[in-house]
């Protein structure tokens, strides 16, 4: 097996470096707490989006899957489901009370796109959704490249 130098791969794009909105992410969870359980982020999103009337009443915010850092994880990223508005701001119900979690974003879906994608692959964890993983792919070389490891 022959293997590359990091230096060899040249991801198709840039990432960019996200912030969590803390307020927005502790008033979303403090609204849905029944429906939000800790390390089931991508159940959390699916059932605010299925079983709320909130991605209607905020039709600016998008599902996105990436990954996630905070504090206590120093320099791993995890792979992560959250939200984002169109002011660029993170909300994250499954991580709310954690502070200064940053994120990356691999793929993000209109709440349509997003429907419409789990009528054809009906799971909420990406993880063996061809585009997703061709995309998770880029991101896994350009975090090689700049020294982010990612787990998940």
């Amino acid at each position: 097996m022959v293997f590359k130098k990091v230096s060899e791969f040249h991801p198709k794009k840039d990432y960019e470096l996200f912030l969590k909105d803390f307020h927005l992410s502790t008033e979303l969870k403090s609204m849905y707490n029944s429906l939000i359980k800790i390390g089931e982020c991508y159940t959390n999103i699916w059932n605010i989006f299925s079983k709320t009337n909130y991605l209607q009443t905020h039709e600016n915010i998008r599902i996105a899957y990436g990954y996630v850092n905070c504090p206590e994880v120093k320099g791993l990223y995890l792979r992560h489901c959250f939200f984002i508005d169109s002011n660029n701001k993170i909300i994250d119900p499954t991580l709310a009370d954690e502070n200064f979690c940053t994120y990356y974003i691999v793929m993000s879906f209109s709440t349509s796109e997003y429907r419409n994608i789990l009528i054809d692959f009906p799971f909420t964890d990406f993880a063996n959704y061809l585009p997703y993983i061709e995309a998770n792919k880029e991101f896994i070389k350009w975090g090689w490249i700049n020294e982010i490891v990612t787990i998940g």
